[in-house]
């Protein structure tokens, strides 16, 4: 069920409260693919619209250098991990990624800095009337097309250095591509979202390859063989530049544990060490990604490498939280190739511990190749329900976790993520893991009870999201 539009004039009262209040329900308002596949198809995506509209506003994405990262795995953190050494660097760095796990601000960053609820309010005020007004096209923007379009000028307003820009999903026709690179960055390619971009890694290969832009070099993380080969053809027709990682950088491993990595990386004849504050052999190569990209840029990572780690913030990617002696760790993998690196990095590093897993999913992605891959940990596994649109009902998950030979803990009356929390797993205990993973929404929900005052800013959106869920159980309930 798609969200209805707003037709309203876009003005505001003097309180701030309500003018911020008054945005969130203005872009929650936008059709917003991320929580319904309703109206949704290949020609739903495209260009013209995002195109139009930065036209109308000058075309504020060409005012700043970027880098552009696409993806299937780890494009998000490869993002983060690009900015945060170039602000290590010197550099005022914007940052743009989705979804988020709390708040919409989330996506929008500079200096790893959420965009203000002050300036969120501002680019609307500058921004919607515009549209408005000059608007010629049959369809507004859509939700994330919007969030694209304030980042833009969000960055090009402050004048950073660089914009980080994450796609969506795909590349070719994703809203973030009418930038006009100075780097283009594809980290693993692998299966996902086979309705929009197609059912082998050959056809995916192919949309993510549509942000390489000719005469701009791109970066390729390690690949599939079917998939480098793809990039290679389009980067030849582009007369881009490919560099391979895989063959520009050695990493070595030192020292892990549950607070990080000692690595060495090694560029042709010059050797840097470092101290990397997140698990998982993949984080180590997503970095690897990184460190290249800035070669290629002519950045020199040393300096930049050892102060990124101070600011650095992934959220959600394998995040270790405690409480007393109780070990959480929270991470949104929710495909097969993602929860395989969980996995794997689990029972490598967290030896000797039963594993707990809190776990919900949205639609779209495969659950049975994703309950496989954790059945390897054997843990318990406590299906949840959560706020959003595309939640899959945790009694199915049950269903076929219990298929795949996965111990189910599972109650429906007692089946919210706070309810499950509370009753089984803040109480202290000893050599017990608990892991919260299956989607951004999960790990958003969990995040926000286990460090409530991080989340108590973004209660309004929070529960604006929860209304509207609730509003669609009823009138389905109704409609049976």
């Amino acid at each position: 069920m798609s969200t209805p539009r707003t037709n309203q004039d876009f003005r505001f009262s003097d309180c701030s409260d309500e003018k911020y209040h008054k945005v969130i329900d203005k872009i929650y308002s936008l059709v917003n693919f991320e929580h319904s596949d309703i109206g949704k198809s290949r020609d739903e995506i495209h260009l013209k619209r995002i195109t139009d509209a930065c036209q109308l506003l000058g075309n504020p994405q060409k005012k700043v250098p970027t880098i552009h990262v696409a993806g299937t795995k780890g494009k998000g953190s490869t993002a983060a991990l690009i900015a945060a050494i170039l602000q290590g660097s010197g550099y005022k760095v914007g940052l743009y990624t989705s979804p988020h796990l709390q708040t919409l601000r989330e996506r929008i960053q500079i200096n790893f800095s959420p965009i203000g609820e002050g300036s969120l309010v501002e680019l609307a005020e500058k921004t919607f009337p515009i549209l408005e007004k000059n608007w010629k096209t049959q369809k507004p923007l859509t939700f994330f097309e919007t969030m694209t379009l304030f980042s833009f000028v969000h960055f090009a307003s402050n004048n950073v250095d660089f914009q980080v820009i994450e796609t969506g999903i795909g590349g070719r026709l994703d809203a973030t591509n009418v930038v006009d690179p100075c780097l283009s960055v594809i980290t693993p390619i692998s299966i996902d979202h086979t309705n929009l971009l197609g059912e082998t890694v050959e056809l995916i290969a192919q949309e993510k390859a549509g942000i390489i832009k000719p005469e701009t070099p791109v970066v390729v993380s390690g690949q599939k063989v079917k998939a480098l080969k793809v990039l290679y053809k389009v980067a030849g027709k582009q007369n881009a530049r490919l560099i391979n990682t895989q063959s520009e950088i050695r990493i070595k491993t030192i020292k892990e544990s549950a607070k990080g990595q000692h690595i060495e990386y090694t560029m042709g004849e010059n050797t840097l060490p470092c101290f990397l504050p997140l698990i998982g052999q993949h984080q180590s190569e997503n970095l690897a990604t990184a460190l290249v990209a800035l070669k290629t840029l002519g950045v020199s990572p040393e300096k930049g490498l050892k102060k990124a780690v101070r600011f650095l913030k992934l959220p959600g990617r394998l995040q270790l939280l405690e409480t007393k002696s109780r070990l959480f760790i929270l991470d949104v993998a929710h495909n097969s190739i993602s929860i395989q690196k969980l996995t794997a990095t689990i029972k490598k590093t967290f030896k000797n511990y039963s594993f707990n897993i809190i776990f919900g999913m949205t639609a779209g992605h495969d659950a049975d190749s994703v309950l496989i891959e954790l059945a390897k940990l054997n843990p318990t596994l406590f299906p949840v329900e959560h706020f959003h649109p595309k939640a899959v009902n945790p009694e199915d998950i049950a269903q076929k976790a219990i298929s795949h030979g996965v111990k189910v803990c599972y109650n429906k009356s007692q089946s919210s993520i706070e309810t499950v929390l509370k009753k089984n797993f803040l109480q202290a205990k000893e050599k017990d893991l608990v892991i919260v993973t299956g989607s951004f929404s999960v790990v958003g929900e969990a995040k926000g009870i286990l460090r409530p005052s991080e989340a108590k800013e973004n209660l309004y959106e929070h529960q604006l999201n929860i209304n509207k869920i609730l509003k669609k159980r009823s009138l389905l309930e109704d409609y049976d």
